[in-house]
Parts: C-alpha cells; sequence; structure tokens
C-alpha cells in the first residue's frame, strides 16, 4: 500500500482483480492445530454470547451480542515467518474481519515485564539473574505499587520475582533502570511505544496508554527466542503477478536488542513461569511443551478484563490474548493461567514428532554458588539455612558481573529460650539459631509486613535474665538435700526444718550428725540416733535439742 500509495480500498481491489499470487508464510500443518482449538474445540476456551447495551453518540441505546474472544500469533523466530494465526473463535465468514492479531491493542499486564524491566535491567548490567530485591511495601510519591493477592514475600530473587510475577520488586527495579531507558528497548523489540506516556512506573506492570498488538508481542518473544535478535514478522514472502513476475518482496528489518547472552539468561529466567523452577506460585504450567524446552509469561490487566500468555519454545514463539474486544463488557471466564493452557494446547500440537531440543547456552557466561537472601557469594550459613532449608544454588552470569563479596544477610546469634530476645551473659537457657538482616531495618521497617519478617535477627538483647538470679532450682543429690517444709521424726511430734544434711526417719542404721542437724522454729526430738555399728550419739544429739527447744 505505502510502495504504491494505495489506500485500503485501492490495494483491496488490486488483490482481487489484478490475478497477483500470494506467497505466505503460513504453515497448513501449524494452522491446523490452532484450528483444532479456536473452531473444533471452542467451547472449552471462550463463554456463550451475551447481550450488552451500547449507547451512541446521540444518547440513544442499542444492543449487542458479543462473547470473550481470542487471538494467537505464531512465529518461526530463525525466519521472523507468521506461520499460523487467528483472529478468533469459531469458523471465519469473511475475507476482512476484526484483526484482532495485527491492528487491535490490548493492555499487556505482566508480560510486559521481561521486555521492559528484566531483560534491559541485564543488558545495562543494573541487575544480575541472581539479583535480591526485597518484595516489600513501598511509595513513590502517589504511586503504592501491590502485588495482585495482596503479600509480601520479603527478599527474593530474580528468577522468583519473575516464576511468583511479583510487582513490587518490578517496579523497584524500573525506577533504577528509568521509563525512558525501558521505552527505548520496548521500541528496539518492535512495539509502538510514540503514543505512551514516558513518566509513570507503572509501565512495569503494562500500565500503557494503547498497549502492543498480538503480533507485536509475538515478535517481542521471538526475540528473546532468535537469541537477542529482532526480525521484523511478516506473513507473505513476495507477490507476483499473472505473468509471475514480482510485484511486491518482503523487506524485513532486523536489528540486536539484547546480547546473545543476555538472551540466554533470559531464557533461563522465563523457563520459571513454566516449570515451577524459579520458586514457589508458577503461574503457568499449563503451557509446558512435552519433550521441548518451554519458557514465558503471563499477563493480566489491572482489571482482570484481559489475560495473556507469551512465550516460546526451541523452534516456534507465539503470543495468545483473551478478552473482550470493549473490555467494560466483562472478564474473560479463566484467568491468566487458562492463557497458557490455550497457548500449550496448540503448542503440544505443533511439536508433536518434532525433535526435542534445548536452549543452546552460549559462551561469555561463567557461574558462581550464591545466597538466595542475598544475591553474594554463599557461606556455610546460606547452607545451613535459616528455616527455609538450604538458600545456596548455582547461578549463571554474564562474564565480569559475578559477586566477589560473601553474604552478609545471613548471620548466627544465641537466643534465649524464656524471652525470645538475643541472649546475653546472664541467660542460662539458650539455643544458637541462623536469622536474616537487612540494611536499614531500623529505619525502614517495611519488611515487617513481609513473610520472612519472622526469620529476621531480633533487635533487642534479653533484659529479663538478671546477674545472679537462678532461673531453675539446682537438683541436689542424696546426702546434699535440703528439705523445707515440716519433718516429723518418728516417735516423737513436732517440727522440725532440716538444712544442709537429710534427717531420717526411724531407728537404727541412719546417723543425723551432731552439729550439722539445724533446727529452725519450733520442735524437739527426743529419742536415740544410732550410727552404724551401734555407737551412741545420744549426748551430743540430745544437747543440741535441748538448746533448740527454749526456743
Amino acid at each position: 500500500m505505502e510502495k504504491n500509495n494505495w489506500s485500503l480500498e485501492e490495494a483491496q481491489l488490486h488483490l482481487f482483480g489484478d490475478g497477483y499470487k500470494i506467497y505466505t508464510t503460513f504453515d497448513p500443518k501449524i494452522q491446523e492445530a490452532v484450528d483444532a482449538e479456536y473452531i473444533n474445540n471452542s467451547s472449552k476456551w471462550t463463554s456463550k454470547y451475551k447481550t450488552v447495551k451500547r449507547t451512541r453518540e446521540d444518547g440513544s441505546t442499542f444492543t449487542e451480542e458479543v462473547r470473550e474472544e481470542s487471538a494467537i500469533a505464531i512465529i518461526d523466530h530463525k525466519t521472523g515467518y507468521v506461520v499460523a494465526g487467528t483472529n478468533g473463535y469459531g469458523e471465519k465468514t469473511g475475507a476482512w474481519e476484526k484483526d484482532r492479531i495485527a491492528t487491535l491493542f490490548h493492555s499487556p499486564g505482566s508480560s510486559i515485564k521481561p521486555l521492559a524491566v528484566v531483560g534491559p535491567s541485564l543488558e545495562e548490567r543494573i541487575i544480575t539473574a541472581g539479583t535480591v530485591v526485597d518484595d516489600s511495601p513501598v511509595s513513590f510519591g502517589n504511586y503504592k505499587p501491590h502485588n495482585d493477592d495482596g503479600t509480601y514475600r520479603g527478599l527474593i530473587d530474580i528468577r522468583e520475582i519473575i516464576t511468583a510475577s511479583r510487582n513490587i520488586p518490578e517496579v523497584k527495579m524500573m525506577k533504577n533502570l528509568t521509563v525512558k531507558k525501558s521505552l527505548e528497548y520496548l521500541e528496539k523489540f518492535g512495539l509502538n511505544t510514540e503514543t505512551e506516556q514516558n513518566d509513570g512506573l507503572a509501565l512495569a506492570l503494562g500500565g500503557m496508554t494503547h498497549g502492543p498488538t498480538v503480533l507485536q508481542m509475538a515478535a517481542a518473544y521471538a526475540t528473546i527466542a532468535n537469541d537477542g535478535t529482532y526480525i521484523e514478522p511478516t506473513f507473505y514472502t513476495k507477490v507476483t503477478d499473472q505473468d509471475g513476475n514480482i510485484v511486491m518482496e518482503t523487506e524485513q528489518e532486523t536489528r540486536r536488542v539484547l546480547s546473545e547472552q543476555t538472551a540466554w539468561l533470559l531464557q533461563s529466567i522465563l523457563e520459571g513461569p513454566v516449570t515451577g523452577s524459579g520458586g514457589a506460585g508458577a503461574t503457568a504450567t499449563g503451557a509446558k511443551v512435552k519433550n521441548q524446552a518451554t519458557a514465558g509469561k503471563t499477563g493480566t490487566t489491572s482489571n482482570k478484563t484481559a489475560v495473556w500468555f507469551c512465550g516460546f519454545t526451541p523452534y516456534y514463539a507465539g503470543a495468545v490474548w483473551m478478552g473482550y474486544d470493549n473490555e467494560k463488557d466483562g472478564q474473560p471466564k479463566g484467568g491468566s493461567g487458562t492463557a497458557a493452557r490455550l497457548w500449550g494446547a496448540v503448542m503440544n500440537k505443533i511439536h508433536s514428532g518434532l525433535e526435542s531440543k534445548d536452549f543452546d547456552m552460549p559462551g561469555g557466561l561463567e557461574t558462581a554458588v550464591i545466597c538466595k537472601d542475598s544475591g553474594l557469594l554463599a557461606t556455610d550459613l546460606c547452607k545451613a539455612g535459616h528455616g527455609e532449608g538450604n538458600r545456596a544454588y548455582t547461578e549463571y552470569f554474564l562474564k565480569g558481573t559475578k559477586p566477589t563479596e560473601s553474604c552478609n544477610v545471613h548471620v548466627k546469634a544465641n537466643i534465649c529460650n524464656v524471652t525470645g530476645k538475643v541472649a546475653t551473659e546472664n541467660c542460662k537457657d539458650t539455643t544458637e539459631k541462623i536469622f536474616i538482616t537487612r540494611e536499614n531495618s531500623d529505619k525502614d521497617t517495611s519488611w515487617k509486613s513481609a513473610a520472612d519478617a519472622k526469620y529476621m535477627l531480633p533487635t533487642e538483647s534479653c533484659d529479663t535474665c538478671k546477674a545472679g538470679v537462678v532461673d531453675k532450682p539446682d537438683t541436689n543429690t542424696v546426702g546434699d538435700t535440703n528439705t523445707v517444709g515440716n519433718t516429723n521424726t518418728a516417735g516423737n511430734g513436732g517440727n522440725t526444718n532440716t538444712a544442709g544434711n537429710t534427717n531420717t526417719t526411724g531407728n537404727g542404721g541412719n546417723t543425723n550428725t551432731a552439729g550439722n542437724t539445724n533446727t529452725t522454729g519450733k520442735g524437739n526430738t527426743t529419742g536415740n540416733t544410732n550410727t552404724a555399728g551401734g555407737k551412741d550419739q545420744n549426748k551430743t544429739t540430745n544437747t543440741t535439742n535441748k538448746n533448740n527447744t527454749k526456743n
């Protein structure tokens, strides 16, 4: 159209009337896999039609039947060829239907995170794959991002941030990257950002004025799959006239967006949402393609009126969008996990019979054993763990970016079992435990809302256990038992309090040694106390008793 300066109507007339032959990039077998889900199995994925009320500009109203729709585009990322796709569910009834692939814009939700934040931040070396960000409450002026589930996980690394689709860490990283730099990368990935606002951190979460098309998202993820090189997507290779002359030939722009090393790191990170390898809460396990490395990211708009899954294998990349054309008409019946399952159902058919492949790791990478809670070199304390098991693991890094310092987050401390505070020298009952710490945790206490707050080192020392105070009574051995209370000796009445030694009852075989039987209070001790062997100790014992009865 642009080349020949034709309008859309003129192009359509020439297309149907001039005997042109178009050589498309569509693969019939791959299109069959798409049609199997979007036509034959559509009732599984979409709801029934419903009637909605519309208002015209003049104020009059009318009704319209609508249903949840979907679009998918699948690209061979090595060539940029669009090998299959569809604009919606069901049989196509016309040649010029609503184009949900290439012309309708949709808010991308979290599917934008690898393109707007993580990929650019890796490439700019602002973060590594092992970087740790605090998933805890934060405010940027009037903007206060939140996680979809309303919880905070605390110290988490990039893999878990993507796997569980945490929002707050993404916004914190966007702050460091800057919105301006993020928009530059989105343009390189093939998204049109000319009409987008350039001053909002919400861009990290898909907050866009218009958003991308399905085709743009498929091409952007194809860039990651293609080791960081963007290839402009195309639906045809050439057009010939009725005499076989080439009237038009595709011209695809290509450019490097990410280095091969960064692209591979991003491929590896994006396997997490599909396999669950990046931590708890994987969002896209339904997208897994059997016997193939599979990577991708879900997306949900802030009001849940549209959902996405964008991903790739070593063979193909693709994007699925689900929602209503007019987002005010309602929410899709399934969440982003449903979009992932639809993508997986199509891709599993496409990959049936293909040789199993993994993403090829390039040179220029190195490994280090690091701590999941600090991103620094793991210590023995990291390996022992603070309550969540071993926190050390092997991570990949661009050469020259692996950490050189050891973890300073994990510490060991003695804790008083009486108060739960850090033990002092006066605490007798203690336990040695491993904790995590945060820099400036006494000034910034937002971490107290996070799930890992229970593992934080207590900030107070025990002030309950005092010097010289016996917390627990000692147990004396036989012969040194201190008897407190009343003891009646056999054959006699009265109360005798003994201290320091054991008073026996009965006669014979036992000895109260004179001078060591201290009686307090009132008591009469009469009778004979015989030592073993029968030696008479009456005189000494009676003298002691006589003096004591004066009280």
